[in-house]
C-alpha cells in the first residue's frame, strides 16, 4: 500500500535509495493531492528503513497509450 509507511519501510530495508515514477492520469484542473500524499509516506519509510537517497520523477498528463495509437507524432 503506497499510502502506508509501515508497508512500504520492508521493502525499502537494506536500500540505499528509492526511485518515485509515479503518475496521475489525465488532466486535472482541480487540486491533486496523489503527489503531496505519496511523497509523505515515501519519506516516512524511508526514514524508518534507514534509506538517504530519493530520486523523483513525475509527470502531469500521464497516459498509457494502446499499441495502435503509438507512433512518432506528438
Amino acid at each position: 500500500d503506497l499510502m502506508n509507511p509501515d508497508d512500504l519501510s520492508k521493502h525499502f530495508a537494506g536500500r540505499s535509495a528509492v526511485l518515485s515514477a509515479l503518475g496521475q492520469p489525465g488532466f486535472h484542473m482541480k487540486a491533486i493531492t496523489f503527489y503531496q500524499d505519496s511523497i509523505k509516506s515515501l519519506v516516512t519509510a524511508m526514514r524508518t528503513a534507514h534509506v538517504q537517497r530519493l530520486i523523483c520523477m513525475t509527470s502531469m498528463y500521464t497516459k498509457c497509450k494502446r499499441k495502435r495509437e503509438r507512433g512518432a507524432s506528438f
